[in-house]
């Protein structure tokens, strides 16, 4: 799995509302109307941003891993 990638910065507007830079839309497949999890990092000042169906790859990703690190 590949590190983070920092592909721009938003800015918070008055009513809270944030967009994606288009090179993230695009490389994500994000649409108008899609939905996206938003979840708080155990880190303070690190929000995740992530469609249902990749988030739940990056679960099954991680249990793998950690299944195979135990095994070691």
């Amino acid at each position: 799995m590949n590190m983070p990638q920092l592909i721009g910065s938003v800015t918070v507007g008055e009513r809270g509302q944030v967009v994606i830079p288009s090179e993230a839309r695009e490389s994500m497949s994000i649409n108008a109307g899609d939905k996206l999890l938003v979840f708080k990092a155990p880190v303070d000042g690190v929000l995740i941003i992530a469609k249902p169906e990749t988030f739940e790859k990056l679960l099954a990703h991680l249990e793998l891993n950690l299944t195979n690190k135990k095994k070691s």
